[in-house]
């Protein structure tokens, strides 16, 4: 039907938005996920050890590490595709509220 087909053309918009917005300003994403990045890309053996850090030295500091990590290797194509994917499996989880909520947080 009519409505059924704004709601999926929708859907798909926000989703592309909220992947273009996370991809072009990794920073927006949330502690788990740049966490996730981090140990993907082997600047954490384990999430563990991003757990370690975090209690010693803050959020602030593994934040840090991942805007001067992601700032050296903004052309390295699998540093690229690993971020693509984190972000990806967190649009991936969101419900379509959270993905509403996120929208509107991002784009007002």
């Amino acid at each position: 039907s009519y409505d059924v087909q704004c709601e999926d053309s929708k859907g798909k918009y926000i989703i592309r938005k909220l992947f273009d917005a996370y991809y072009t300003n990794p920073q927006q994403l949330p502690e788990y996920a740049i966490e996730l990045y981090l140990s993907d890309v082997g600047q954490y053996k384990t999430l563990e050890s991003i757990q370690r850090t975090r209690a010693k030295k803050g959020i602030g500091a593994i934040r840090n590490k991942f805007v001067i990590y992601h700032a050296k290797n903004s052309n390295d194509t699998l540093a690229q595709i690993k971020l693509m994917r984190v972000i990806c499996d967190h649009i991936a989880g969101m419900t379509d509220k959270h993905a509403m909520i996120e929208y509107k947080k991002l784009y007002g």
